[in-house]
């Protein structure tokens, strides 16, 4: 009877393990490298390793047949083959270290890896699953991190708390001579599903706050070009007002110098000239991303009587990503206008240069003399920052994007952000 329910349990806890390689191989090469043949492949892993295990329970044999269909589902990925093996290799050796660790703790010891192996512990077979489950799920935190996914730290460690009360679950199961055998199973098979499911609401999670972000940015690219495409149809209508009368006009300073009236020419002239409507375009570079971003954070900045002192030098060419430039300017001008309106003082000096395969930006402006420092982080002010969407914080990880540097520098009455970027074309 202990052996049938063993292997039942055996099967369902390996089913357990290709979900765990599916989310591993997904964080180390990417959802987007799957193929076709990626599912025969977990067929074939599970084959491999766990029908053929009920057959054939050689330690040797096992880990030549788990390690060839690892590395065949590996193969199925589209991406370079040492990464492939890269991520085999790591996987199989963590896997192994598990094993052993556990396998020693629970009384398999003194193995002989040619015979036919002895080692029926369903507890134990938990918590090995159970172990590699939490690693997979710790390279997963630490990657969202760095993707800046905006999870935050108590939603990271209650997602690693879980299996980590699982096996201590597990553990106390274990040592728990008294439960029945199909208590045991169902205990540890719920524990199983219940980390599946963690997993998966982590994940939906990790998607929801990427969307969120999404979402913010791409609501940003709207009002910039909203107000680029009013700019525009104003520059356009004040045009055509002007072909309109601009015949009329010539007629009359025709007239005026047939008559030889050049002082009232020069008046007329600029009578008309103050006159004419006009729309203040600060950055006509011929990047539309470029421009919607600065003409539009300009034109807030004036709105306070802002001083404002620019010079940019940029191409047509789009050589950094849109989003990545709405993030860097976005953000340092939004930081800029945010300080300055708290001063009688309101100046901001802003340089965009591309230069040689390099773009260059400064942004210096003045605020009330007032900075935050945390962990060598600037701090923003603002109420809702731990749920702010935007900061310094994501400008670093831009820039690192474009492996660069920021540079932070402040006295009593001028706050200075300094940034060189190196985009790859």
């Amino acid at each position: 009877m202990h052996n049938v329910v063993y292997n039942i349990f055996y099967l369902f806890a390996d089913i357990f393990e290709i979900f765990i390689i599916y989310r591993y191989m997904d964080l180390f090469f990417g959802w987007e490298c799957h193929t076709k043949t990626t599912w025969i492949a977990f067929s074939y892993y599970f084959s491999a390793t766990g029908v053929l295990h009920l057959f054939l329970d050689i330690p040797l044999l096992n880990l030549l047949f788990s390690l060839s269909a690892l590395f065949f589902v590996a193969c199925t990925y589209r991406t370079k083959f040492w990464k492939k093996v890269c991520a085999v290799l790591f996987l199989y050796c963590y896997t192994s270290v598990v094993e052993l660790i556990v396998g020693g703790a629970t009384g398999y010891v003194n193995v002989d890896i040619t015979e036919s192996g002895k080692y029926q512990n369903i507890a134990g077979l938990m918590i090995m699953k159970l172990l590699f489950y939490l690693g997979t799920l710790i390279f997963y935190n630490i990657k969202s991190l760095k993707m800046d996914s905006n999870l935050f730290l108590p939603i990271w460690l209650s997602s690693c708390s879980v299996p980590v009360i699982s096996i201590i679950i597990a553990f106390t199961l274990f040592f728990n001579n008294g439960i029945h055998m199909v208590s045991l199973l169902i205990s540890l098979s719920l524990l199983v599903i219940l980390n599946v499911l963690v997993f998966y609401l982590y994940d939906l999670l990790s998607q929801f706050y990427m969307k969120k972000t999404d979402a913010e940015i791409l609501e940003k690219e709207k009002q910039y070009y909203f107000h680029q495409y009013e700019l525009m149809k104003k520059m356009q209508e004040n045009i055509t007002a002007y072909q309109h009368d601009v015949k009329n006009h010539m007629m009359i300073i025709s007239e005026l110098t047939e008559e030889k009236k050049y002082e009232e020419i020069q008046k007329y002239v600029e009578e008309n000239i103050a006159v004419l409507p006009t729309a203040h375009t600060y950055s006509k570079t011929g990047n539309i991303y470029l421009d919607s971003i600065l003409n539009f954070k300009f034109s807030e900045a004036e709105a306070l009587g802002t001083q404002l002192h620019y010079q940019i030098e940029a191409s047509e060419e789009y050589i950094i990503d849109r989003r990545d430039l709405i993030i860097i300017l976005g953000n340092l001008l939004d930081n800029a206008i945010t300080a300055v309106s708290d001063v009688p003082n309101k100046e901001i000096q802003f340089l965009y240069r591309e230069n040689k395969g390099r773009i260059i930006i400064s942004m210096m402006n003045s605020y009330d003399g007032t900075v935050i420092v945390k962990d060598r982080r600037f701090m923003s002010r603002k109420k809702d920052a731990q749920y702010h969407g935007y900061g310094l914080k994501n400008i670093q990880q831009t820039v690192e994007k474009y492996h660069g540097t920021v540079n932070i520098t402040h006295d009593p009455a001028y706050f200075q952000v300094k940034i060189l970027l190196y985009p790859i074309k």
